[in-house]
């Protein structure tokens, strides 16, 4: 949203937000997105209404599995400023039985 946001009042439209998928199942999240345009509905809710706002700084989705090389060649770019990763607790598959 922040980013979204920065770029409509700014008019910085020549940067945005690329998304990289290293896991199988992130083949969703590249079928989604692909799908639309890579753009994505937010609802924002209050206590007195909701507001949706259709939200477009995702402006790539790469999906490694099946494109590393994409996903090396985007990672080095010298035109990419900021990688940030996330890593949730979907991310730490731990089978207590296995380790």
């Amino acid at each position: 949203l922040y980013v979204h946001e920065v770029i409509e009042q700014c008019g910085e439209s020549q940067w945005g937000i690329w998304g990289l998928g290293i896991m199988p199942r992130d083949s969703l999240m590249r079928d989604a997105m692909g799908g639309q345009d890579n753009l994505y509905t937010l609802v924002e809710r209050g206590s007195s209404n909701d507001q949706a706002r259709i939200i477009g700084s995702i402006v790539r989705y790469i999906f490694g599995v099946e494109n590393p090389e994409d996903a090396f060649q985007a990672l080095s770019d010298p035109a990419i400023k900021i990688v940030t990763i996330s890593a949730t607790e979907g991310g730490y598959f731990f089978d207590q039985g296995s380790g």
